[in-house]
């Protein structure tokens, strides 16, 4: 049996969210929206009182309207019932998504309109809480609901909960972990077939929340439109950072693009035989790790690995086996099957 793949039915799956500026700012931004093929997030909490009749009548893209409390991460800070009055009008207006917090799923579940759906959406800016399985299914409850989890990544097993919570979903699933440790999931999400959506910033836009990468670099530098299940990520580990143009040129590479290779930078690390390991270990189709300074690990350092030599750049698995080796550019990884 094929594997459900939201993207075929979903093709708009990266989210611009706009969280400043005047009603003819928003509409002009929704026209750029609207030629990258993207989606719009209006954040009503952050923006100065604007006519959500008036920008859904105009919007040329899918809009999601947000209206999200202080309890929940945002800025609105008045009462619920004056927190859903812009959301239920853009419902009666079938704009295509409505992000509520789980405090007005009772307000809203009685609605009867098949044009909107309804995004059930869960923040913790502290950590990334265990039961995930369990939040998304008390988001989801009996209605239908699109589940969306956003939690803050202390480590690297955090990333690790979230992008499993999208690998193994049965439903279309938002769900990401914030931070600069978190980044990583924002794009490689879009490898797994039940991820609905990832969120983004505009260009010349403060990002809304931490770890949102840039609307252009998703595009231009991950090629974030072309990722799909069969795209092998190659994870790129530094002890300091890796320039941005380093990363472009390797995925924009004529090579990169015909074998559907992407490379995903961790940088910053530290630990790194335990970070290789708790990847390789996931489940989550992640195989190839490229060590941007050569490294001198031992081969027992890495839980599996058997190598000749404690000189090595880059980890693999390959038929269940754990190899290492030592290449000159990171390009050379492309062809190694």
């Amino acid at each position: 049996m094929n594997t459900l793949n939201i993207a075929d039915i979903y093709p708009n799956r990266l989210v611009v969210t706009l969280g400043s500026g005047t009603s003819s700012n928003i509409i002009d931004d929704l026209e750029i929206i609207t030629q990258i093929g993207a989606i719009a997030e209006i954040r009503l909490d952050l923006l100065p009182a604007i006519d959500v009749e008036h920008i859904i009548k105009n919007a040329t893209c899918e809009l999601i309207i947000t209206n999200r409390s202080i309890k929940h991460g945002g800025a609105f800070k008045g009462n619920i019932n004056d927190q859903i009055k812009p959301l239920l009008k853009a419902i009666e207006h079938n704009v295509s998504y409505v992000d509520i917090d789980p405090d007005i799923i009772p307000k809203i579940i009685t609605i009867n309109n098949t044009k909107t759906q309804i995004i059930a959406s869960y923040h913790n800016f502290t950590k990334t809480p265990e039961d995930l399985e369990n939040i998304q299914r008390n988001l989801i409850g009996n209605t239908g609901y699109i589940a969306k989890i956003a939690s803050m990544s202390n480590s690297h097993l955090d990333n690790i909960f979230i992008l499993n919570l999208i690998k193994n979903s049965q439903n279309p699933t938002i769900a990401m972990a914030m931070g600069n440790l978190g980044l990583i999931s924002r794009i490689i999400c879009l490898k797994y077939p039940m991820c609905l959506m990832t969120y983004t910033h505009m260009e010349n836009a403060k990002s809304v929340a931490p770890g949102q990468i840039s609307i252009n670099t998703m595009r231009d530098t991950y090629r974030a439109n072309s990722i799909n299940q069969n795209t092998r990520i190659i994870l790129i580990i530094s002890k300091n950072s890796i320039e941005s143009n380093i990363i472009t040129k390797l995925n924009t590479s004529r090579e990169a693009i015909k074998n559907n290779c992407l490379f995903v930078p961790i940088m910053h690390a530290n630990k790194i035989p335990d970070i290789i390991t708790q990847y390789f270990y996931s489940t989550l189709d992640l195989n190839d790790f490229y060590l941007f300074e050569e490294m001198n690990l031992s081969s027992s350092s890495i839980k599996g690995l058997t190598s000749n030599s404690d000189t090595f750049n880059y980890v693999t698995i390959r038929n269940n086996t754990i190899l290492a080796d030592s290449i000159n550019d990171p390009s050379e990884i492309i062809n190694k099957k």
